[in-house]
Parts: structure tokens; C-alpha cells; sequence
């Protein structure tokens, strides 16, 4: 084998590794693109359940992760009020079915606790 075959060869390997490398990252990038545009195309909630598993949770906390990653204001509030009326629920509960039965509004009266 001659020196130039030598050459020749070793710069064709160089030129095929950063072939498999740019091939591969294109892959890797189509991939994701891919799978984004595929998940939110999916039926039935089955988009929900992906993001639950990339976040790690079930699809409930998944999405209370995300609406605090993203809002945590509105987030703290909806935390908050779910609070105060699971707290008063026998309250709403006779409320609303007062009001169902009178089939108009009734005001109701909730213990709200002191400050934090």
C-alpha cells in the first residue's frame, strides 16, 4: 500500500465519521420535531399522558407542575380556593342543594381561615 492510498483512506474515514455525525444530530433533531408535532396530534388525551411521563407524575400533578412552572400566581390561587371550599364542603354541599331545590341563588356562609 502506497502512501497516498494511505492518505486517501484515512481522509475518506474522516469524511464518512463527520457524515455519521451530522446525519446523526439531523436524525436527533427531526426526532424531536417529530415527536412534538405527533403528540399533539394524538387523539383522546393521549398527549396528557406523555407529558405525565416525561414530567414523571400522574396526569393531575403533571399539570399542576406545569400551570406552576408557568403561572405560578394563578396556580397559588387555584391551590388556595381549593383550600377553602374543600374545607367548607358540607356547607357548599347543603348550599347548593338548597339552591337546587329552590332553583335560585342562595348565599352561604364558609368559615374562612386566619392568615398563613
Amino acid at each position: 500500500m502506497t502512501l497516498r492510498t494511505l492518505v486517501g483512506t484515512v481522509r475518506d474515514q474522516h469524511k464518512q465519521r463527520l457524515w455519521l455525525i451530522r446525519m446523526g444530530i439531523g436524525g436527533l433533531a427531526a426526532g424531536l420535531v417529530l415527536s412534538y408535532v405527533l403528540a399533539r396530534a394524538l387523539p383522546l388525551g393521549v398527549n396528557t399522558y406523555i407529558a405525565a411521563g416525561i414530567v414523571g407524575e400522574n396526569r393531575w400533578d403533571a399539570g399542576l407542575a406545569l400551570l406552576r412552572k408557568s403561572n405560578p400566581e394563578s396556580c397559588q390561587k387555584i391551590i388556595d380556593d381549593t383550600s377553602l371550599v374543600s374545607a367548607n364542603r358540607d356547607r357548599t354541599d347543603a348550599c347548593r342543594s338548597a339552591a337546587a331545590k329552590s332553583k335560585k341563588d342562595e348565599s352561604c356562609t364558609i368559615n374562612v381561615p386566619a392568615g398563613k
